[in-house]
């Protein structure tokens, strides 16, 4: 919540404005005009980078929509074709097979329609990635990031297990794999007990959602490798077990001295969080967005990440979701979904990007995704820049 601030200084306009300038994140001289600040500021804000629309596409969905809305309608009526004919609220059958065969024909040409990819650069020098990628909100592909780092030969399963089997870790767990998804809350066994306050659930776009955290257990790591292991070989089913937002330095401090930092960022971006995913490589963290820059530094495996940007938050149907949290029976890996939070995440998106429900979401059919396919190839990695609010659903696999 804003919290008030009082100004006991002498009161002359030059004052009151350096006052609202501080405060309120303002750019203004005392006529009322921008500052050299001010200036730089709308510059950047008015050339922030966008990806680009594709009319075809947005135009197969909106079609989708239309055949739903009237097959919908002619469902719930059960009108037979004179009465079809006779109404006035809905579309004759000649009419829906009309819309059918072109949503076949667009989508059919919408399945070649290449999403975008990010761009793909060189190690860029500081000036180069801070005026075209970083003041401009632009996600990149940076190659040649980590070629000297030693994780690339150092961390192997055998290695990690010697180093630190017998630490404890915090493993988040889930049956199929995908982490902080969007879900019904009818599939939880007591939703109707589900105790919302009435200020907050009238503030909710979507209470018959709620965000489903995995589930957590502190192990020895060696009993998470045992888990991730038995999985890769399928020894062991319907489960998942994840290292995802794990500090390195909180947990593996030692892993430190095997990355190094990269130099184009220098001054320009301060290294807040050292964090590991480590899995099975089976993966699915759902559409969500982070409030920092981040880079994305693969050591093994290989990620696809769909990226949307901060302007389709509205397209993304941003807002308070509640939460709830899986529980999960520790000896034989049996989930239930029980227990609401008391509290709610904002930088979930409810919608499922990869089989939208247009009819719930209908903007959705106008946001435009980017693409990057972080893998090894001919021997060299890339790591992805990501930058602050930038939406992102992230598919691992091994």
């Amino acid at each position: 919540m804003p919290t008030e601030k009082v100004y006991h200084g002498q009161v002359t306009i030059e004052n009151l404005v350096n006052f609202l300038n501080n405060n309120c994140h303002m750019y203004r001289n005392s006529d009322g005009s921008l500052t050299v600040q001010g200036m730089h500021h709308e510059y950047i804000l008015q050339n922030l980078f966008r990806v680009e629309n594709v009319s075809d596409l947005n135009m197969a969905r909106l079609i989708k929509i239309q055949i739903e809305d009237e097959e919908s309608k002619l469902a719930k009526k059960d009108l037979t074709y004179k009465e079809q004919i006779g109404s006035s609220e809905t579309c004759k059958p000649d009419e829906v097979s009309k819309l059918k065969s072109k949503s076949k024909m667009l989508f059919q040409h919408e399945t070649h329609l290449p999403i975008p990819q990010c761009e793909k650069i060189p190690l860029p020098s500081r000036s180069e990635f801070f005026n075209e990628f970083l003041s401009l909100s632009k996600p990149v592909i940076i190659q040649g990031a980590m070629s000297d780092w030693a994780a690339f030969k150092k961390w192997t399963n055998k290695f990690l297990r010697k180093k630190f089997g017998n630490r404890t870790v915090h493993v988040k767990l889930t049956p199929g794999g995908e982490y902080e998804g969007v879900e019904k809350t009818s599939l939880w066994e007591n939703f109707k007990a589900f105790k919302i306050p009435p200020s907050v659930f009238r503030q909710l776009h979507f209470p018959d959602l709620v965000v489903v955290r995995p589930a957590t257990q502190n192990v020895k790591f060696s009993e998470f490798m045992d888990i991730v292991e038995s999985v890769s070989t399928g020894k062991l089913r319907n489960v998942s077990a994840y290292l995802e937002y794990t500090s390195v330095d909180q947990y593996m401090p030692e892993l430190k001295k095997d990355l190094k930092e990269m130099p184009f960022f220098t001054d320009l971006l301060e290294l807040k969080h050292l964090n590991m995913w480590l899995s099975d490589g089976n993966t699915l963290g759902k559409t969500h967005f982070d409030p920092f820059d981040n880079f994305l530094c693969q050591i093994s495996g290989q990620k696809q990440v769909i990226l949307y940007s901060p302007h389709d938050g509205e397209k993304m149907y941003e807002g308070h979701i509640p939460e709830a949290i899986l529980s999960v029976n520790r000896h034989n890996y049996t989930f239930r979904r029980k227990t609401l939070l008391d509290s709610t995440s904002m930088v979930m998106s409810p919608v499922d990007i990869v089989s939208p429900d247009l009819q719930k979401f209908p903007r959705f059919a106008d946001a435009r995704p980017s693409e990057l396919h972080n893998k090894r190839r001919r021997g060299l990695w890339l790591t992805l820049h990501a930058n602050a609010f930038w939406w992102h659903e992230v598919q691992s696999r091994p």
